[in-house]
């Protein structure tokens, strides 16, 4: 399966190699890592797509099970893992989380339009005028992650060597989340 083509933002990462920046803003699902209260880590894979700025890897969680957002408000530090078939890069980003849940709309609007080439395989194949009813699936928080360090292999078959990194310059933007609601 592949990302549905759009317009691929500039590479906002300094030195970061442009066949590294195509493998995150290709990954359609990614290994998000985050830590309990008690320091136990959570790996949950999921849907990921590149910020609207091109400086992130989104991803959203349902109102309903908001877990992923809260370890992340929580403790913003939080890993990545991206990897697709066998010859492609194998990418682990370390990223200091943002929880935007402050604008539902926006959020659902983003996650649509994000994920609608993947609807039938959502939906189970019931048509857009019946799932579109769900609301409570649609309604979603974002969790944007912004890389402090990326590391990568260039495939699966070299992650017995150690990897290339890229670690953020001092001056990288790290935006604050939406307050926790009350």
């Amino acid at each position: 399966m592949t990302a549905p083509s759009t317009a691929m933002p500039a590479n906002p990462f300094p030195g970061l190699p442009e066949t590294i920046y195509q493998a995150i803003c290709s990954a359609i699902f990614t290994e998000f890592g985050t830590m309990t209260a008690k320091g136990v880590p959570i790996d949950t894979p999921t849907y990921s797509f590149v910020g609207t700025d091109g400086g992130s890897v989104d991803l959203a969680t349902g109102l309903a099970y908001p877990a992923k957002a809260e370890r992340a408000r929580r403790n913003p530090k939080v890993g990545l893992l991206l990897e697709g078939d066998a010859d492609t890069p194998v990418v682990s980003i370390a990223a200091l989380a943002t929880v935007k849940d402050s604008d539902f709309q926006a959020n659902a609007e983003r996650y649509i339009a994000e994920t609608a080439a993947y609807l039938d395989a959502q939906s189970y194949g019931l048509p857009w005028s019946t799932v579109r009813e769900v609301l409570w699936y649609w309604t979603r928080i974002l969790v944007q992650n912004r890389p402090v360090r990326i590391m990568w292999w260039p495939n699966a078959a070299a992650l017995d060597h150690p990897p290339s990194v890229w670690t953020a310059p001092a001056d990288f933007v790290y935006p604050p989340s939406d307050p926790a609601p009350a």
